[in-house]
């Protein structure tokens, strides 16, 4: 009788955690492996990891934000943080989303033409 009552408390303190959790809003998002993502209200984004950047475009799921590269998932842990992948992840607030990825982009380009 415990047991099943302490699988039952524990299962309406998953349930109640994954009701309250709600789809992450455009901003800019940094794991403590210090990869940044920035996601945009058009539906694009921009991802700096481990010195390569990508572009592409983002979808709402039941489950957080899809983005296009098939295998990145930002989604609200429902207890007022974020994670990406299922690691932790902060929304770093007041951030220039827009601002950020414009450098990302013209960082890349330079490098690319350095090479």
């Amino acid at each position: 009788m415990k047991t099943a009552l302490r699988f039952l408390t524990a299962t309406a303190l998953m349930l109640s955690a994954q009701a309250f959790a709600q789809t992450p809003p455009p901003g800019v998002y940094m794991t403590m492996g210090s990869q940044l993502i920035g996601i945009l209200t058009d539906g694009s984004y921009c991802m700096v990891f481990q010195n390569d950047v990508k572009n592409g475009s983002w979808q709402e799921t039941p489950n957080g934000l899809q983005l296009d590269d098939g295998k990145t998932v930002i989604a609200d842990n429902g207890s007022g943080g974020y994670t990406i992948n299922g690691k932790p992840a902060m929304l770093m607030n007041g951030g220039n989303t827009a601002g950020m990825c414009a450098s990302i982009k013209e960082h890349a380009e330079e490098k690319r033409r350095a090479r």
